[in-house]
């Protein structure tokens, strides 16, 4: 039982995973619409950003390309206050 609980405190410290994450799995909520298809979503538990497109039914970890290409198309970029780190 010590094992585990060391585990688990090496993993949060570390910051690689949001335990409940993992276990429960993501608490997705739109946090920006481009198109009908197309969205920026963020899990309130882990605060990790997401880029998603229905036409080809992908979700892709948010990053610093997303933002560029996105205000090239004319988007103005806007983050919560809650949302984990800025590309």
């Amino acid at each position: 039982m010590k094992a585990v609980l060391g585990f688990v405190r090496w993993l949060r410290g570390c910051g690689m995973v949001e335990l409940r994450c993992l276990f429960f799995g993501h608490k997705y909520t739109v946090t920006q619409k481009f198109s009908p298809v197309a969205r920026r979503i963020a899990c309130t538990r882990c605060h990790r950003m997401f880029a998603m497109n229905d036409d080809v039914r992908v979700l892709i970890d948010w990053s610093g390309e997303f933002h560029k290409m996105y205000e090239l198309f004319g988007h103005q970029i806007t983050y919560q206050p809650w949302e984990g780190t800025k590309p």
